[in-house]
């Protein structure tokens, strides 16, 4: 874990790309009764972000304590 925690923020910054295709694949495979998400892994929170932003409930969970924090920062912070 060490590198997860050691260098979230950098680790945020290299994997730092829009996941709005990806958020409308999954969803559309989800389908529209899908209400909420469950994200293992959640890293720094870019899907979590993404998917709340669509209206769904969602919780992120991930083994870093560094990840945790950057996947709570408000969204605008995250994306400059």
């Amino acid at each position: 874990m060490g590198l997860y925690n050691d260098h979230a923020a950098l680790y945020a910054l290299a994997f730092d790309w829009d996941v709005e295709d990806e958020v409308t694949w999954l969803l559309a495979r989800l389908g529209q009764a899908c209400a909420s998400v469950l994200e293992p892994g959640c890293g720094p929170g870019r899907h979590v972000a993404a998917l709340a932003l669509r209206g769904l409930e969602v919780a992120g969970v991930d083994a870093s304590p560094a990840m945790v924090a950057l996947a709570e920062l408000p969204t605008d912070l995250l994306n400059g």
